[in-house]
C-alpha cells in the first residue's frame, strides 16, 4: 500500500514541476541585465496561499482515512458511509466560506509574501498582481474539487484500493501536462505567452483535479455505494 502512495505523490510532483516550467515562461522582463519571470514571482505567492487554504481539506481527509480504515476492518460499513457524507458536508461548508471570504481579498495576496515595494513597483508590480490573482480566481471557486479528490483518495486507501489513486495520479499528470502545453496555443496560437494564454495555465490545476475526481469519485461510488458485498447494518452507526 505504501509503494503506490509514494509513487503517486512523485507523479503529482512531476505534474507540478511541468506546470511551474510553463509558468516561468510568462511575464519575462529584464531587470538590471537579468531576465526574470514575474509569473514565477507570482507563483511563489499563490502556491503558498493555495497550500494554506487546502490544508483543512488535507487534515479532514487524513482523519477520514483513519476512520474508514478502522471501520472497514470492523465491518462497520454504515459508519463508513456516514463518515464520507459528514466529511463531504464539512468540505462543502468550508469551501463556500473560503469562496465568500477569500475571493474579495485575492488581489491583496501578493502583499503577504512579497515586499510592498515589489508589489507596487511601477514596472512589474501590476504584472505580479495579475498573474497571482488570475490563478487564484481559477482555483478558489474549484476548491471543492480538491476536497472531493482528497476525500475519495482517503476512502480508497482506507478500503485497501491504493492502485486506483495511483492511476488517478497518472491521469492527473497527463491532464496537467497536456493542458499546460496545449491550452495556451489553443487560446492564442500566434502568441502563446499572452495574458489570455496564461489563463489557460491557471485552469490546468482545476481541470487536473476534475480528472482525478472523475476517476476516484467514480471508484468510491462503485466500491462503497454500489458494492453489494458491503452488507450494512443499521445498528453499526452507533
Amino acid at each position: 500500500m505504501g509503494m503506490p502512495l509514494g509513487l503517486q505523490w512523485s507523479i503529482l510532483f512531476i505534474g507540478s514541476f511541468i506546470q511551474s516550467s510553463q509558468v516561468n515562461r510568462f511575464g519575462v522582463i529584464n531587470i538590471d541585465g537579468i531576465n526574470s519571470s514575474m509569473a514565477s514571482k507570482a507563483s511563489a505567492c499563490y502556491t503558498s496561499f493555495e497550500g494554506y487554504i487546502t490544508m483543512p481539506l488535507s487534515v479532514s481527509a487524513s482523519a477520514l482515512l483513519s476512520f474508514i480504515g478502522q471501520n472497514y476492518g470492523a465491518k462497520k460499513y454504515n459508519r463508513i458511509k456516514k463518515g464520507i457524507k459528514d466529511c463531504f458536508i464539512l468540505d462543502v461548508i468550508y469551501c463556500v466560506l473560503v469562496l465568500i471570504i477569500v475571493t474579495p481579498l485575492i488581489k491583496y495576496v501578493p502583499y503577504i509574501f512579497l515586499t510592498k515595494d515589489e508589489v507596487n513597483h511601477e514596472v512589474y508590480g501590476e504584472m505580479i498582481k495579475f498573474y497571482c490573482s488570475r490563478y487564484l480566481y481559477a482555483v478558489v471557486p474549484s476548491l471543492i474539487l480538491q476536497g472531493t479528490l482528497q476525500l475519495s483518495r482517503s476512502t480508497l486507501q482506507g478500503i485497501k484500493k491504493p492502485l486506483i489513486p495511483f492511476f488517478s495520479g497518472i491521469g492527473e499528470l497527463i491532464a496537467r501536462a497536456t493542458i499546460c502545453f496545449a491550452l495556451p496555443y489553443l487560446i492564442n496560437f500566434n502568441n502563446p505567452l499572452s495574458n489570455e494564454s496564461y489563463i489557460g495555465i491557471c485552469f490546468s490545476t482545476p481541470l487536473a483535479w476534475l480528472i482525478s475526481v472523475i476517476i476516484m469519485g467514480g471508484a468510491t461510488v462503485k466500491y462503497i455505494y454500489l458494492n453489494k458485498d458491503l452488507k450494512t447494518n443499521d445498528d453499526d452507526i452507533a
